[in-house]
């Protein structure tokens, strides 16, 4: 018979020819055909898994950085809310926000 190895590394051509030389029984042909295409969906599936692709280290280190990245964008923009109180604050009382507490500019 053939080994797994050579059975999905042949061509469907060559994998004919050689089965019709060895006057295998057709029910022993399509099990041999069978097996052929399973080892070769096997191989895609191992080839193409997402996880080979995007290891799930690399995926938790990208959500940190995501969430980090949430969390700046977070401050700043309570940063510019703040500031932004405080400047019509200023401007409402029309005090000098570079006024310090003594009295000297």
């Amino acid at each position: 018979m053939v080994n797994d190895a050579e059975l999905a590394s042949l061509n469907i051509k060559d994998l004919n020819r050689k089965l019709k030389e060895k006057g295998l029984t057709k029910e022993t042909i399509e099990k041999l055909k069978q097996r052929r295409r399973t080892l070769k969906n096997r191989k895609y599936a191992t080839e193409y898994d997402f996880t080979s692709f995007f290891p799930y280290d690399l995926i938790k280190i990208a959500l940190v950085i995501l969430i980090l990245v949430a969390a700046r964008k977070k401050i700043r923009k309570s940063r510019r809310l703040s500031m932004k109180r405080k400047w019509r604050l200023t401007a409402s009382t029309g005090w000098s926000a570079t006024t310090t507490t003594s009295g000297r500019s």
